[in-house]
């Protein structure tokens, strides 16, 4: 058998090549499919705790931001200097929101008291038979 015409053929025919060319794309898991399994596991974790904190942030950042918007319009009108009435209320609006955050952050290091993760507790009949050793003979004893 000629082993260059076979590994031609394999190649797609009508050419002279002696190596074996394999399909243009590969198929497999790779590091991609680690990644998957991770967000997959990781997903419904930061829906749960980490998405509700973002979304109330957020919210507490659009009011903080449309008061000091008002607050530095009021200043602009009665005609007092705009970057110093900035300064002075984008000041204060940042330290209420460290404030905010802070007792946020406090009441959700209070929720997590370590109870950690219930585990099953194994039958008896489990316990007895874990218990119980085996003889096992061979042909050799």
């Amino acid at each position: 058998m000629n082993w260059n015409n076979y590994y031609a053929n394999q190649s797609g025919g009508g050419f002279d090549y002696s190596i074996f060319r394999g399909t243009y794309m590969q198929r497999g898991y790779g590091l991609g499919g680690t990644f998957r399994n991770f967000f997959k596991w990781i997903t419904p974790i930061f829906k749960q705790h980490a998405l509700p904190l973002i979304q109330s942030g957020a919210q507490e950042l659009g009011k903080q931001a449309i008061s000091t918007g008002v607050k530095l319009a009021r200043d602009a009108v009665s005609g007092k200097n705009i970057k110093d009435s900035a300064k002075e209320h984008v000041t204060s609006a940042v330290e209420n929101l460290k404030g905010q955050v802070d007792q946020k952050l406090s009441s959700v290091q209070n929720k997590l008291e370590g109870k950690g993760i219930k585990r099953k507790r194994m039958s008896k009949k489990f316990i007895i038979l874990k218990k119980q050793k085996k003889n096992y003979s061979d042909i050799f004893s």
